[in-house]
């Protein structure tokens, strides 16, 4: 169990951190190794440089010192109840920030959820405006019986209510305001099998189709017009494809976490046009190859060829030079279920896997702060591991110390 200080309720709500302490004793990340050095934390920044007065000398005790993880796509925290009784289990953890991908976009309840999430110390992307077809993903999961009342939502309450429905390229000037109204910054926009006309018209596809190409081309560049980043949950090799060619700013999943069924593993292998194009683009790639787990169950009954298939097309993205940020879209687990998945698939080198965990995730999530890094003049923002996370990746789930602009959040220094 953590140890939470009493202070934290305040260091929530207020922002209050030490002003001016010393870090000794510390092993400290720099992306390629750790280095024993001191730091000094000043109004919440790290410098080595040090100040004419301390408030606080913290010795680490030789604990290894690396930024906190990002999660890059997920949606335990995408409502205001979400995020009331989640965002401990994010802090505990040292996840500090993350990637919603698909709260509601009425504005009264996007607008309560960033309110709730504000108060904490996290910094998260709500994405608010989800965009997809009539009969496309998520509006089957949506129709699910509540399990308190057994009521079925009428269709009414989600179109542009909970979910923003364009079928024609003609939907998206009208619904344009519906965007802007919900406060996102992130749009994201559903793409499923598109290049498969028999499942639109089918009552076995409704509810997880997705958009068609004629409105992807139209809308992607209309959003970014607007100032929006564009992330695209894809299922194929061809709404990759799709989704680069329109040029988007994100893809939320990485092909093939599972094999509809009736499609050729083919069907979620990744070209080399379209991956070269997504490189030359600085499209960032979201992994969420973990979700096979939740699809198949027990590792073991993860088929080979989707394992082949996650292994392949990783490997290939990132020999290319694609941006790769590590997501989970686990609702019960987090970005360390997704870190563990991909650490198993042996495309990354140790170095590499936790630069993807902490820095590379953050900083193609939040291109304007200064985090994901130990470095003059960032957040100081870090985790503190008793033991070498290259070393042992347990380590990485016990966190003896987090730090979020130089508050001490959770502390578990034990004997």
């Amino acid at each position: 169990m953590f140890k939470v200080f009493a202070c934290v309720t305040a260091l929530l709500f207020t922002g209050t951190a030490y002003s001016q302490t010393h870090y000794v004793n510390g092993h400290w990340w720099d992306g390629d190794k750790f280095n024993q050095q001191d730091w000094y934390e000043v109004d919440g920044k790290l410098t080595r440089h040090a100040p004419e007065k301390l408030d606080n000398r913290i010795d680490l005790r030789g604990g290894f010192v690396i930024p906190p993880f990002a999660e890059g796509h997920n949606h335990n925290l995408q409502s205001p109840w979400l995020a009331e009784n989640y965002s401990k289990h994010y802090i505990n953890s040292g996840i500090l920030y993350g990637l919603m991908m698909c709260g509601s976009a009425t504005p009264a309840t996007a607008q309560k959820t960033r309110t709730v999430l504000r108060q904490q110390p996290l910094n998260i992307d709500l994405v608010s405006a989800c965009i997809t077809s009539s009969d496309g993903h998520p509006v089957r999961m949506a129709l699910q019986p509540d399990p308190s009342t057994g009521k079925t939502r009428p269709l009414d309450d989600i179109y542009d209510k909970s979910l923003i429905i364009m079928d024609e390229v003609e939907d998206i000037r009208a619904k344009l305001p519906l965007i802007t109204a919900s406060g996102t910054r992130t749009v994201k926009i559903i793409l499923v099998h598109h290049e498969d006309a028999g499942r639109r018209n089918n009552e076995e596809y409704f509810g997880v189709n997705g958009l068609n190409k004629e409105v992807v081309h139209a809308l992607v560049p209309t959003l970014k017009q607007a100032g929006l980043r564009v992330a695209a949950h894809v299922e194929s090799a061809a709404d990759f494809a799709l989704a680069v060619s329109a040029g988007v700013d994100i893809i939320a999943h990485l092909p093939g976490y599972h094999f509809w069924e009736g499609y050729e593993p083919s069907a979620y292998r990744l070209t080399d046009e379209s991956i070269q194009q997504a490189a030359r683009k600085g499209i960032h790639v979201i992994t969420t190859a973990s979700t096979a787990r939740l699809i198949y169950g027990e590792p073991k009954n993860i088929p080979a060829g989707v394992i082949e298939n996650q292994r392949k097309n990783l490997t290939k993205l990132r020999s290319n030079g694609v941006s790769i940020i590590l997501g989970s879209d686990n609702f019960a687990g987090n970005i360390l279920t997704e870190y563990d998945y991909i650490k198993g698939l042996d495309v990354f080198g140790d170095q590499q896997l936790l630069n993807l965990l902490t820095r590379d995730t953050a900083q193609a999530l939040f291109q304007d702060l200064k985090i994901g890094e130990l470095r003059e003049g960032y957040d100081a923002s870090f985790l503190v591991l008793k033991r070498n996370p290259l070393l042992d990746a347990e380590a990485l789930r016990q966190p003896s110390r987090v730090v979020y602009q130089g508050a001490v959040l959770v502390t578990n220094e034990g004997d």
